[in-house]
Order: structure tokens, then C-alpha cells, then sequence
């Protein structure tokens, strides 16, 4: 995320880490639950794992799928079993749904 967010402002690298470039540097109190998936082989890999961490850390519900070898939006482009990755989601969120 650092990378993107020198892209965002340039040499202004005081404003990297506000949380009006970069979410990672906001507030995590009071946020929903949340499920992050995320591929090993994307670069937004440990950006997810902070997220995850942060939510955790501030007393949130929060969940990772971290796949081997997958890219970002692996899900979408159906580069997995997608079924194992949304079963994973209804799992820890409680839902139930039928196919």
C-alpha cells in the first residue's frame, strides 16, 4: 500500500500514512464484521493480513482466507473453487444458504 500511496501524492510523503490515502492508517473501532480474501501471490497480500490484524486489535469480528498462489480478485475470475471460498465465508458468518 505504501507503493499506491506515493502514487496518490507524490512527494508529499508526510500524507502516506493518513488515513485519506491509505484505510490502514484510519480508524478500526466499531466496524462490522468482515471476511478479507486475499491470494499469496498479489501484491496486496500483506495489506489484507494488517487489515485483518487492526480489526482484530480494536475489538472487531474479522476473518482471512489466504490462498495459495492466487492473484487479487482470484474469486471473481473463478481461479479457485469458489464454492470452498464462499462456503468458507457463510461458515464463519453463521449464514445458511441453499443451493
Amino acid at each position: 500500500m505504501q507503493l499506491m500511496s506515493r502514487l496518490a501524492v507524490g512527494n508529499q510523503t508526510e500524507l502516506t500514512t493518513t488515513p485519506y490515502v491509505s484505510a490502514l492508517f484510519g480508524s478500526f473501532a466499531k466496524l462490522p464484521p468482515m471476511y478479507v480474501l486475499a491470494g499469496t501471490a498479489e501484491l496486496l497480500k500483506d495489506d489484507a493480513v494488517q487489515v485483518v490484524e487492526k480489526a482484530k486489535k480494536a475489538g472487531g469480528e474479522a476473518h482471512l482466507l489466504l490462498r495459495p498462489h492466487m492473484q487479487h480478485d482470484y474469486v471473481i475470475f473463478g481461479n479457485c473453487d469458489v464454492l470452498l471460498c464462499y462456503g468458507s465465508i457463510l461458515q464463519s458468518t453463521g449464514l445458511h444458504v441453499f443451493i
